[in-house]
C-alpha cells in the first residue's frame, strides 16, 4: 500500500512460491565428465566426517566417501574452486531450520539422501542356473565391506528379502492366468534399483519445496513478479534426453522471444504513426513442430513406443529417420547407427538414442511402488501412498496382450516427456498474461572463472573468449534481435533529445538561436512538471517567439539544416524493408538508421573536442598567467629583501 493522497502505491513483497520444472534426475545416478552430482551428497558425507549435523543423525554417512559411492565415484575427484561443502553443509541446515523444519523432517530428508547412495551400491549377477534372472551381489562395489542391500533395506524400512524381491522380479497381470511373477534380467534389475534411486531423491526434493513454499506463503490474487531461471540451449559432447527437454523448453522460449519483440516493434512504429513493412523475421516454428506436433513429433513418437510392445530406443530411432526423412530441421547420421540430428535455433545438436525409452518412461514398477507403501519408514510411506493407489489399478502394470497394451495405453498414459510438455504448456500460459523483461546472462569463458580476477589486481588480462560469446549471442537470439532493429530504425530519441544533442551542429545565426530558445523553453516546462505547476507533459507547443510551435517541428527544422542534411546523407543508411529513408519522424521520437546517428555522433564528438580544446587553452592560459603573475610579485619580494640586505651591509 502507499500513503494517503500518493499518487502511486509503494508494494512489498508479501509472499514468494518455487515451482520446479525438468529436475535433473539423471545426474544422481550418472554425471558428465568434469561435473559433479547433487551438493548435498557432497555436503553430507564432508559434515559426518567431522562434529557437524548438531542434532541430527548422520550416521549413515560416517565412515563413507565419495569414492564409495558407485553413484559418487565419477565424480569424487571433481572440486569446486572457492567452495567449502562443511561450511555449505551448515549453511543448509541453517536455511532448513529458518524455513520451519523440525528437527525429525531434517533427519528424514538426510535420511533419503543417504538412502539413495546405498541403493546406488547394490550390484546384481545372473544365477549360475538362469542367465534370464538376476541376484543381489553379497557385497558393495569393489568389493567393500558390508551388504549394500542390508543398509537400503534398513534405511528403507523394509525386510532385506522383500526389497530383493521386488529388485529382482516383478509381477504381470496375463487374460486368463491372472498376476504372475516374472524375473528381471541383471539389466532389469539395474534399470529399477536406478529408478528408485531417481525417484527417492525426486520425491524428497518435491517435499523441501513443497514445504519452503507453505512456509513462505503466498497470496494469488497479488500482483506478482515471476523469475525464469534457464542457462540456454545445452550441446554437449554425448546429448540425451535430458539435453533434448531443455533445448525444447529454450526452442519455446526463443520462439516466444522473436513474436515478443516483432510484436513489440510492430506496435512501436504504428504507434508513432511510422510505416511499417514485412520483414523477414526468425521462426523457428518448423523446429517447434518437429518435436512436439501430434503423432508424427519427436516426442509424440517416443511417448508411443514406450507404450509398444517390445519397443526399444532403436525401434523407435528407426521410424524417426523414416517419418523425418526429408523434414528440414532433421538429419541422420551416415556413420553413425544410434544418433539423430536436431537443427535448433542454436544450431545442429547430435543426440544419441540409448537410454532414451528407459529415461522417457523413468517410473517405478507397481511392485516397487506397493512395497515402498507399505514400509516401515511413515516419512517415505506418505511420499508414495497416493502412487500406490494407482499402482492397484494397473497404471504401470505389463501386459502380456498386445491388445490389452494397446487398450491400456489409450486409457493411462504417464511418461516424462508428456508430463514436462504439460508443465511448459502451463508455463507459457502463464508468461503469455505477463509483461516480460529478457535478462541475457552470458559467461565470458569456459574457465567458470570471472571476467577480471580480482587476484591478479587491473592489471590483469580479462578472461574474455570472444568466440563463445559471439556464439552465445547468436544463440540466444540477440543478434537476431539486433538484425530486425538494425533493418528498420535502430536509434529512437526524443524530440527534445535530439535537438538538445545535436544542435550545436548548426551555425551560429537565426535558427540556432531559434533552436536554443525551444531547448530553454522545455527545460522550464520540465522543471515546472518536477515542481508539480505545469501542465500534462507531452509534446506540448514551444512560445510564439521561437518561430518553433512543437518539439517535433524543432527536430523537423534540425533535420533540414544544411550541416545536419550533409551529415545524414553521408551517413550510408542501411538497405532494409523500410527503403532508403534516413530518419522517420514520430509522434512523440524521432527514429534514425545507424548510419546517419554514427555521423552526427562522429561530428557532435569532433565539435566537442573542438570547443573541448578551445576551453583548456583558456583555462591553461588563464592558470599560466596566474602562475606568472604569483611568481613575479614573490621575484620581486625576494629581489627587494636581498636588495635591501646588500644595502644594509654596504652602509657598515
Amino acid at each position: 500500500g502507499g500513503a494517503k493522497g500518493a499518487t502511486t502505491r509503494v508494494h512489498r513483497v508479501v509472499g514468494a512460491r518455487v515451482r520446479t520444472y525438468l529436475l535433473e534426475k539423471v545426474r544422481v545416478v550418472d554425471q558428465s565428465d568434469g561435473e559433479r552430482s547433487f551438493h548435498i551428497f557432497y555436503q553430507a558425507l564432508c559434515g559426518s566426517a567431522t562434529t557437524m549435523g548438531g542434532d541430527v543423525d548422520l550416521s549413515a554417512f560416517r565412515g563413507m566417501r565419495s569414492v564409495d559411492f558407485r553413484y559418487l565415484r565419477r565424480s569424487s575427484g571433481v572440486a569446486l574452486e572457492r567452495a567449502d561443502d562443511g561450511r555449505d553443509f551448515e549453511a543448509t541446515l541453517a536455511a532448513m531450520r529458518t524455513v520451519g523444519f523440525a528437527a525429525s523432517e531434517i533427519q528424514d530428508v538426510l535420511r533419503a539422501v543417504a538412502t539413495v547412495l546405498h541403493v546406488g551400491n547394490i550390484g546384481f549377477i545372473a544365477p549360475t542356473n538362469n542367465s534370464e534372472g538376476s541376484q543381489v551381489l553379497p557385497d558393495g562395489p569393489d568389493g567393500l565391506p558390508g551388504s549394500p542391500l542390508e543398509a537400503a533395506a534398513e534405511l528403507l524400512g523394509l525386510t532385506v528379502g522383500k526389497l530383493q524381491e521386488v529388485l529382482c522380479t516383478r509381477t504381470m497381470r496375463t487374460p486368463g492366468e491372472g498376476v504372475i511373477r516374472m524375473a528381471n534380467t541383471v539389466q532389469q534389475a539395474t534399470e529399477s534399483r536406478d529408478a528408485l534411486a531417481r525417484h527417492l531423491y525426486h520425491v524428497v526434493f518435491t517435499h523441501i519445496v513443497m514445504r519452503t513454499n507453505r512456509s513462505i506463503g503466498f497470496v494469488d490474487e497479488a500482483l506478482f513478479c515471476g523469475v525464469l531461471d534457464i542457462f540456454g540451449f545445452e550441446f554437449f559432447e554425448t546429448n540425451s534426453f535430458e539435453q533434448l527437454c531443455i533445448n525444447f523448453t529454450n526452442e519455446l522460449l526463443q520462439q516466444y522471444f522473436n513474436t515478443f519483440i516483432f510484436e513489440n516493434e510492430t506496435k512501436l512504429y504504428r504507434s508513432e504513426g511510422i510505416q511499417w513493412s514485412s520483414l523477414e523475421f526468425p521462426n523457428n516454428g518448423g523446429i517447434v513442430d518437429l518435436l512436439q506436433s501430434a503423432p508424427s513429433g519427436i516426442f509424440p513418437m517416443l511417448d508411443e513406443e514406450c507404450y509398444v510392445v517390445g519397443g526399444s530406443s532403436s525401434s523407435w530411432h528407426a521410424k524417426l529417420l523414416k517419418t523425418h526423412d526429408k523434414n528440414p530441421n532433421f538429419r541422420s547420421m551416415k556413420h553413425v547407427s544410434d544418433a539423430f540430428i536436431v537443427c535448433h535455433f542454436a544450431g545442429p545438436v547430435t543426440y544419441s538414442v540409448g537410454g532414451f525409452l528407459e529415461k522417457n518412461r523413468d517410473r517405478l514398477s507397481a511392485d516397487l511402488v506397493r512395497c515402498l507403501a507399505e514400509c516401515r519408514w511413515s516419512f517415505l510411506r506418505a511420499r508414495f501412498e497416493e502412487g500406490a493407489v494407482a499402482a492397484a489399478d494397473g497404471g504401470s502394470r505389463e501386459e502380456a496382450s498386445p491388445k490389452m497394451s494397446a487398450m491400456r495405453s489409450r486409457v493411462s498414459r504417464s511418461t516424462e516427456s508428456l508430463e514436462f510438455r504439460q508443465q511448459l504448456r502451463d508455463l507459457m500460459a502463464h508468461i503469455r498474461t505477463t509483461s516480460p523483461h529478457f535478462v541475457r546472462c552470458l559467461k565470458p569463458n569456459q574457465l567458470n572463472r570471472p571476467f577480471v580476477e580480482a587476484s591478479q589486481g587491473t592489471a590483469s588480462k580479462p578472461l574474455f573468449d570472444r568466440r563463445a560469446v559471439a556464439k552465445q549471442l547468436r544463440y540466444q537470439g540477440v543478434l537476431e534481435a539486433i538484425r530486425v532493429s538494425r533493418a528498420g530504425y535502430p536509434v529512437r530519441l526524443l524530440h527534445a533529445d535530439f535537438v538538445a544533442d545535436f544542435r550545436c551542429l548548426v551555425a551560429p545565426g537565426n535558427l540556432r538561436d531559434r533552436l536554443d530558445a525551444a531547448i530553454r523553453h522545455l527545460s522550464e516546462v520540465n522543471v515546472a512538471d518536477a515542481a508539480g505547476i505545469g501542465t500534462a507533459s507531452g509534446n506540448r507547443g514551444l512560445p510564439g517567439g521561437t518561430g518553433v510551435d512543437t518539439a517535433a517541428e524543432a527536430a523537423r527544422m534540425l533535420l533540414h539544416a544544411p550541416e545536419i542534411g550533409a551529415l545524414v546523407a553521408n551517413g550510408m543508411p542501411d538497405v532494409s524493408a523500410f527503403g532508403g529513408d534516413s530518419w522517420a519522424l514520430g509522434h512523440s521520437r524521432l527514429f534514425l538508421k545507424q548510419g546517419p546517428f554514427h555521423a552526427l555522433k562522429a561530428a557532435q564528438s569532433e565539435l566537442r573536442n573542438v570547443y573541448a580544446t578551445r576551453i583548456q587553452a583558456r583555462h591553461r592560459g588563464c592558470l599560466a598567467r596566474r602562475s606568472a603573475q604569483t611568481r613575479a610579485v614573490a621575484l620581486r619580494a625576494i629581489q627587494a629583501c636581498r636588495r635591501s640586505i646588500m644595502a644594509r651591509r654596504h652602509v657598515r
